[in-house]
C-alpha cells in the first residue's frame, strides 16, 4: 500500500501543499503584524494635529528660561497645561529614557519604555539632548489591540489553510484518479495477458505520455496475438501435412507386425 503510485503521488502533493500554505501563512502573519504596528500604532501615537504648535511653544519656553533654576518646574507646568487643552500626555526624557518631566507626574525620575514610545521633537536643554513624547490619554492599549488583531489574523489564516487543505485533498484525489486510471487499466490488461488472454486491449482516452503508452501496449498486444495465431496455424498445417505420411507408416508397421507384409516385399 505504501509503495502504491497513488499513495506516493498524493503524499507528494500534500507535502508540497502544506509547505506552500505554511510558508504563506507565516509570511502573511508577519507582514500583517508589521503593517499593523506601522499604521495603527502611528495613528494612535500621532493623532494630535497641533503638535507643531506645541513643539514651538516648548522650544520658546526652553529658549527663554535656559539656565534658570525654574526651567524644569516651568516645563512641568507647561506640559500639564498642554495636557488639559489636548487631553494628551506629554513626556520629556533623555536619550536613555530617563524622564525629567511628565504631564501626569507619574513617570518623573523613572525610565520610559522606549520600545513603545516614539519622540515627536528633540530639544537641547542645559546642554543635554532631550526627546519629547506624547500619547493620547484616551488611546486604547496598543499591545492588547495588537494581540487581538494578531490572534484574529492567525485564526483566519488557520481556517483558510484547513479549508484549502481539504479542498486540495479532494482535488488531488480526483486528479490522481484521472491520472492513474489508465495506469491501472494497463496493469490489469498486462496481468490478463500474463494468464494467456492475448485479446486484451486498452482504450486510449488521453493524449500525452499515457496515451502513447496505451497505444504502444495495444500495438504489442496486436503483435503477440498475430504471432500466436501464426504459430497455431503453422502447427495445424504441419499436423495436417504429417497426418497422411504418418498414417501410411503406421499401416506398414502394423502389417509387418501381423506378418501380412514382409521386409522382402518392401
Amino acid at each position: 500500500m505504501l509503495h502504491s503510485l497513488r499513495v506516493r503521488l498524493l503524499a507528494t502533493m500534500l507535502i508540497i501543499l502544506l509547505v506552500a500554505l505554511g510558508t504563506m501563512a507565516i509570511l502573511a502573519s508577519r507582514a500583517t503584524t508589521a503593517e499593523f504596528e506601522r499604521s495603527v500604532g502611528g495613528i494612535l501615537r500621532y493623532s494630535d494635529p497641533r503638535i507643531y504648535t506645541k513643539t514651538i511653544n516648548i522650544q520658546k519656553f526652553i529658549t527663554q528660561h535656559q539656565g534658570e533654576e525654574g526651567l524644569w518646574p516651568g516645563l512641568q507646568e507647561l506640559l500639564e497645561g498642554m495636557q488639559i487643552t489636548s487631553k494628551t500626555r506629554y513626556v520629556i526624557a533623555d536619550l536613555d529614557g530617563l524622564v525629567y518631566a511628565d504631564s501626569t507626574g507619574k513617570l518623573t525620575g523613572e525610565r520610559l519604555n522606549l520600545t513603545n514610545s516614539k519622540p515627536f521633537a528633540a530639544f537641547l536643554i542645559e546642554g543635554e539632548p532631550m526627546l519629547s513624547y506624547f500619547e493620547p490619554l484616551d488611546a486604547p492599549n496598543l499591545q492588547l489591540i495588537k494581540q487581538g488583531f494578531t490572534d484574529s489574523v492567525n485564526n483566519s489564516l488557520l481556517i483558510a489553510i484547513l479549508v484549502a487543505g481539504v479542498l486540495a485533498l479532494l482535488l488531488a484525489l480526483l486528479l490522481s484518479h484521472s491520472i492513474l486510471s489508465p495506469v491501472s487499466a494497463l496493469t490489469r490488461a498486462a496481468q490478463e495477458m500474463e494468464n494467456g488472454d492475448l485479446s486484451q486491449r486498452v482504450k486510449v482516452r488521453t493524449n500525452g505520455e499515457l496515451g502513447e503508452l496505451a497505444k504502444a501496449f495495444n500495438a504489442m498486444a496486436d503483435g503477440l496475438e498475430r504471432q500466436e495465431r501464426l504459430r497455431r496455424n503453422m502447427v495445424s498445417d504441419v499436423a495436417h501435412e504429417l497426418r497422411t505420411p504418418l498414417s501410411n507408416v503406421r499401416g506398414y508397421l502394423e502389417a509387418l507386425q501381423d506378418g501380412v507384409w514382409s521386409q522382402r516385399q518392401s
